[in-house]
């Protein structure tokens, strides 16, 4: 048997005619509307497919919680031994605004100098609390002769 009437037709000819006609609108026979409808049908009719297993697992699948769910979620999201956050990373963090327009990075400077710091102006109407090297006053309080703080002025540099 001989193919015969082939011969006078190139590669580029057969590719030429054929992505023509695909790619003219309606030219494959169907409208995307029905391609969608075919693809939209064909994920969600799952009619003739099964699930094959065990009666323990299969029974199994019907005992998975949110709790279980989430338990594993978050156990593969921060279960990361060797992983480290970079410099930026650490940074952002420290940047973060907390309170009203207080960065962590600056609230941590005033808790240190309040909790660790030297302090100045003790008896007096101004009490002054340093920052670790003594160099400047991160707080400086203004007080009422009970020692209550009336007036702060804070130094987050």
């Amino acid at each position: 048997m001989t193919a015969t009437g082939f011969s006078t037709h190139s590669p580029a000819d057969v590719w030429s005619h054929e992505t023509r006609t695909l790619t003219s609108a309606g030219s494959g026979g169907a409208t995307a509307q029905e391609v969608w409808e075919y693809a939209n049908r064909s994920l969600t009719d799952k009619a003739g497919f099964s699930i094959s297993g065990t009666k323990t697992t299969l029974d199994a699948l019907n005992d998975i919680t949110a709790a279980s769910v989430w338990a594993v979620g978050t156990r593969a999201l921060t279960d990361k031994e060797g992983f480290r956050l970079s410099a930026q990373g650490v940074d952002d963090i420290h940047d973060e605004v907390v309170e009203n327009t207080l960065t962590w990075r600056q609230l941590s400077r005033l808790s240190f100098a309040t909790l660790a710091g030297k302090t100045n102006g003790g008896g007096t109407a101004t009490l002054n609390f340093r920052n670790h090297a003594d160099s400047a006053n991160r707080i400086t309080a203004t007080v009422d002769e009970n020692g209550n703080r009336t007036s702060m002025t804070l130094n987050l540099g």
